[in-house]
């Protein structure tokens, strides 16, 4: 636990469970997070800044906030996010990354599910959470959810996920789950899929 007025600058921390509170400030640090971690366990609250980070985890396990009270922008910025997918197609408990976003390429109605390509998504930061790599593994699994309110006028249901660099492995399997993705470049093996199936039955709690 980093709280009160504690600074963490400038080091390589591999994550089992973390709490930032109180008015910590945590910058310029390369965070790491694995398959054993919870999802869940690195949480930030209160008043703690998260800036200029790097985080390379393991499936939908990084920053973990709650969007009803963490909403001031300057406290988590121009952070960068690396996911690494590594869940095989057919395990019992597919990998399930959590939408974040708001849709700034789409206005109201929202758009039809799909996945997109665009010339740039935008920058990292409490509306957006851009993520910079998103890499399935070979055989890998990975569907999109929306099931949470990230972006308070979304009410949980048509919030987005940017990617810069999207990379698919043989025989992976990326399923949108009916939601939209928003790309600057794949690279997909030729045995790669990308589907979209509705995600029913884990709409109550995270996989």
């Amino acid at each position: 636990c980093v709280k009160d007025n504690a600074k963490l600058y400038r080091a390589d921390i591999r994550v089992a469970m973390a709490s930032f509170e109180g008015n910590a400030l945590i910058g310029y640090n390369t965070i790491r997070t694995f398959e054993s971690t919870p999802y869940g366990q690195m949480v930030v609250k209160d008043a703690a800044v998260i800036v200029n980070n790097d985080f390379h985890a393991n499936g939908d396990r990084y920053i973990d906030v709650n969007p009803l009270t963490f909403t001031d922008a300057d406290k988590i910025r121009d952070n960068h996010i690396y996911v690494t997918i590594t869940k095989a197609v057919g395990s019992a408990e597919n990998g399930i990354f959590e939408l974040r976003g708001k849709d700034y390429f789409c206005g109201e109605p929202p758009c039809e599910p799909g996945n997109v390509e665009v010339e740039a998504v935008p920058a990292f930061d409490l509306s957006t959470w851009t993520i910079d790599r998103l890499v399935l593994q070979a055989d890998a699994q990975l569907t999109l959810a929306n099931r949470f309110g990230f972006q308070a006028d979304y009410d949980g249901d048509a919030e987005v996920l940017y990617v810069r660099e999207l990379i698919l492995g043989p025989n992976s399997i990326l399923d949108i789950g009916a939601n939209r993705l928003y790309y600057e470049s794949l690279d997909a093996d030729s045995t790669a899929d990308i589907i979209s199936t509705p995600l029913l039955g884990l709409s109550l709690g995270r996989n």
